[in-house]
């Protein structure tokens, strides 16, 4: 076996300066992988600070509130009569097919001897 874990015997557990070799390993790319995130962190940060630098930020006036307001209530009232609509028309049909089958069946009866 070659190598930082180099043992007499395969089975045999590593040795203190084995093990020194690997925390020395793991704490320098600890720090790498900390530099790593640093740099990514602030190309982030650039990055977005670059897309907003050119956006132009306000606030609404009082009419374009009440504009957004007077839309979003008459949305919800289309909503609302949409519903209504279609519970209305889901009724008359039921309503409907009543009535058919009670004409059907009248005229069966007159049909059959019913006066």
């Amino acid at each position: 076996m070659s190598g930082i874990l180099h043992t007499t015997m395969q089975n045999d557990p590593p040795t203190r300066i084995e093990l020194n070799a690997l925390a020395h390993m793991l704490s320098s790319l600890d720090e790498r992988l900390g530099a790593h995130d640093a740099i990514v962190r602030q190309q982030v940060q650039e990055a977005v600070k670059e897309a907003f630098e050119g956006l132009k930020l306000t606030r609404l006036t009082e009419d374009e509130v009440r504009w957004i307001r007077t839309a979003m209530e008459y949305q919800g009232q289309r909503v609302l009569f949409r519903r209504a609509i279609i519970t209305h028309s889901t009724t008359g049909l039921i309503w409907a097919a009543i009535a058919w089958l009670g004409i059907v069946f009248l005229e069966y009866l007159k049909n059959h001897g019913w006066k």
